[in-house]
């Protein structure tokens, strides 16, 4: 029996809905100017809620996620689990954010395996403060980190300090000094260490090296830690289509200097992924990183299978499903198309992470774009948003507010259905839904004048989500005019027309000149030097020089490093004439340099992949090239090529894009880890990356080797017509494994193509890291303190 209260609630919700914001009145827009819309007025229910920054539930995955997910919190739960009584958790910066992929609960779930004690990160003083200011000492101290050096000298520095703080309380309250619990003694194993001192156990997320280990023992604190293991977190399922590694500095070690450490990573990924979901029969890769954490990923596999053998253990029945849940991998090498993610996106998700940015699937941003404070209040404040001065963004901030998390993926419908849209049908679209609010709200407002009792209690039930649905729209449409003074700048249609420009093939070294003269920000003019260099074959020898030369003089002595390795990674080179015109340049840290291509080269790419597309129509698109107004990401060109015709069928394209074509089925697939991939598959990749190693011969230069069945291998014993599961829309499941990293442009793009009839897969994008331009260039940019400035 409903109660006379409903009809209060349902008054409160009609005065709710009356505050949504007037409809857009979107005009004609060029590229990448979003609609303008009258101002939000504030709505005093709105409130930030912690479901806003919850990860995605994976729900409708087209395989299932969560499992990835488990296996986390099951690793993380068995290390909490060993260490008895209180403990205290010292995470690394770059994963605080990533716990809440693997565990949604957060705190409350640490809490309840023993976690008393959150510490702020390495950057500051270990405290175990309880809740009345007084010292709680926890039995254990839990550090959970990257392996990079820089962390090692953090947690040494942090321990130190620690222990000179106890021994002088010790000294001063008992007369007598502490000493640190060593790893191996009666001390270290107990469950607390001498007089009342927490044990260190030290855990490396994903995988330890011997690097850091000796830099701790160098520092004199490796003794300390009671056990220093791994902490097998990996694959992040950040979304129900994306999966990420998550490895801020895998551009960086792998292609600037020459750390090819984390194709080990990328090789237990993968293991992971067949382990969970079955061994996948179909794989491409393309790019010499890609063959070497290919290479990794079989020969893992096939020293586990002789291992288990040598020891009895039968693997047929445990070793995942026996129909594979995923049934092509393509593994992409980020060298094989430096230009998308150089290019600005036109999508709302990509238009996000350029200019706000999107970390770890979230984004930080003003309270008041929540609704909290007049969004206009919100937006523009001190520095241009991405760099960008705009009239909007000059004025100052009165008040600093601590930003909000706001999570962005598929539990958010209405995000989930506009974020792949284009900046010009934007607009209308949340203009739409507008509407159709205002429309409910007409609904609501004549069912309830005269209705019954039970009529209002059925429509109480829907207040919850009419209320999810006005604050998702208003967020969106806040974010949207948030960005409109930039997307909407003749500075913006200017950087865009100049890029088209150069994919198309013409030379702006003028427009360079000029950015580096009104001191353009460095990222933006690091972006076109690198395009320019990319698509014309390299920068003309009269300009390179000049060019190279302006930047230091205008940014500083420290971006000459940052030159050197962009032409070390190929990201930037000289036209000369015995490598004149190289599409991607040489590689330095795969130790190969390719030599095949011309100066047409890269009009010979964008003529056989259709690269460039006019008159693309945004609203209804029917290309790939929508996500830029006109350009098609390369990455995806070449997956659309792998079903019609095939990449063996394309060898005049493959011979133009740096490092060796793999292709091939694996065998006894469903049967255990005694299948994989022919032995001559795994012959013909150590002849290859060994003579790329050597930098003899051709080695891994463009073109490279194509094994779509290699020699001696029955088609039939292969099963290459089992394939993966059969989707119910009828479509199977690729895995697309970017390493080096994948722009959001990219992946709309990808999901643009999934949605396509004719393309037979639906595709799960995986990567070490999500990137854009700027973080690309970032990440040649060394970290250099320029001690001449004043």
């Amino acid at each position: 029996m409903p109660h006379l209260s409903d009809r209060k609630r349902v008054k409160d919700c009609l005065t709710f809905v009356e505050l949504t914001s007037p409809p857009f009145h979107p005009t004609t827009t060029t590229p990448g100017v979003m609609a303008s819309r009258p101002a939000v007025p504030h709505s005093p229910h709105q409130a930030v809620t912690t479901a806003r920054a919850a990860p995605s539930t994976l729900e409708g995955s087209a395989i299932p996620l969560a499992q990835l997910r488990s296996l986390g919190r099951q690793e993380l739960l068995e290390i909490l689990q060993r260490a008895r009584g209180q403990k205290a958790l010292v995470l690394d910066t770059a994963l605080r954010g990533l716990l809440a992929c693997i565990v949604p609960e957060g705190t409350k779930f640490l809490r309840q395996h023993g976690v008393v004690h959150l510490c702020r990160g390495l950057h500051s003083d270990l405290s175990f403060l309880g809740p009345d200011g007084r010292e709680d000492e926890p039995d254990h101290v839990l550090y959970f980190v990257r392996p990079s050096l820089s962390n090692m000298r953090l947690v040494a520095a942090q321990i130190k300090k620690r222990t000179a703080q106890r021994s002088k309380s010790t000294t001063s309250g008992r007369g007598g000094g502490g000493s640190m619990g060593r790893r191996g003694t009666g001390q270290g194993n107990d469950s607390s260490g001498s007089l009342g001192q927490p044990r260190y156990l030290l855990y490396f997320v994903p995988h330890k090296t011997f690097i850091c280990e000796q830099v701790l023992a160098d520092e004199g604190v490796l003794d300390c830690f009671a056990e220093i293991g791994e902490c097998q977190l990996d694959l992040f399922p950040l979304d129900t289509d994306v999966i990420s590694l998550e490895l801020e500095a895998s551009f960086k070690n792998c292609y600037v200097d020459g750390d090819n450490t984390m194709l080990t990573t990328v090789a237990r990924s993968l293991q992971k992924l067949e382990r969970t979901f079955g061994t996948i029969p179909h794989i491409k890769s393309k790019g010499t990183q890609a063959a070497i954490a290919l290479q990794r990923f079989l020969n893992l596999k096939r020293q586990e299978y002789h291992q288990e053998q040598q020891a009895g253990i039968s693997t047929i029945s445990t070793f995942g499903p026996a129909v594979p849940e995923i049934d092509t991998l393509v593994l992409l090498d980020r060298a094989v198309d430096f230009i998308s993610p150089l290019l600005t996106p036109l999508t709302y998700e990509g238009i996000i992470d350029e200019f706000i940015g999107i970390h770890h699937g979230g984004i930080k941003i003003d309270p008041g774009l929540v609704g909290d404070a007049d969004p206009k209040e919100a937006g523009g404040r001190g520095k241009g948003v991405g760099g960008l001065s705009t009239p909007a963004s000059s004025s100052s901030l009165s008040t600093q507010r601590d930003p909000v998390t706001i999570a962005l993926n598929s539990n958010d419908a209405l995000y989930a259905e506009i974020r792949d849209l284009h900046l010009e049908v934007l607009g209308l679209q949340l203009n739409e839904k507008a509407m159709e609010m205002r429309q409910t709200y007409a609904r609501v407002k004549e069912e309830t004048r005269d209705g019954s009792l039970n009529e209002i209690h059925d429509v109480v039930k829907t207040i919850p989500a009419l209320q999810q649905k006005y604050k998702g729209l208003n967020l969106h449409i806040n974010i949207a005019e948030f960005l409109k003074p930039t997307t909407g700048h003749v500075r913006f249609q200017q950087r865009w027309q100049l890029e088209r420009s150069m994919v198309e093939g013409e030379a702006r070294y003028e427009d360079l000149e000029d950015m580096i003269a009104a001191y353009e920000p460095v990222t933006q003019v690091l972006r076109l030097l690198a395009l320019q260099s990319l698509t014309a074959g390299g920068i003309k020898a009269s300009k390179y020089d000049l060019l190279k030369r302006e930047v230091v003089q205008s940014y500083g002595y420290e971006y000459l490093f940052a030159l050197g390795n962009m032409e070390q990674v190929g990201l930037l080179r000289k036209a000369d004439s015995q490598l004149s015109n190289v599409v991607f340049g040489s590689i330095g840290s795969a130790g190969f340099s390719s030599s095949s291509g011309t100066g047409a080269s890269w009009t010979n790419l964008r003529r056989l992949l259709r690269l460039v597309k006019e008159n693309v129509d945004t609203s209804v698109p029917d290309d790939i090239a929508y996500v830029s107004s006109g350009y098609a990401p390369l990455s995806v060109r070449l997956l659309q090529l792998s079903q019609n015709p095939g990449w063996a069928a394309c060898p005049e394209i493959f011979k133009l894009l740096p490092g060796p074509m793999v292709e091939f089925t694996q065998t006894n697939v469903g049967g255990g880890r005694g299948g994989g991939a022919p032995l001559a598959v795994l012959q013909e990749l150590d002849r290859m990356i060994g003579t790329a190693s050597s930098g003899v011969g051709e080695g891994m230069s463009g073109g490279g080797a194509v094994l779509a069945t290699p020699k001696g291998v029955d088609s039939t014993t292969a099963m290459a017509g089992k394939g993966g599961k059969m989707l119910p829309s009828g479509k199977k499941v690729m895995v697309v494994y970017f390493i080096g990293g994948v722009s959001f442009m990219e992946i709309a793009a990808m999901r643009f193509l999934s949605r396509q009839k004719s393309f037979p897969f639906q595709i799960i994008v995986c990567s070490t890291k999500l990137i854009n331009g700027n973080v690309l260039v970032e990440s040649t940019i060394e970290n250099l303190q320029n001690q001449l400035r004043r």
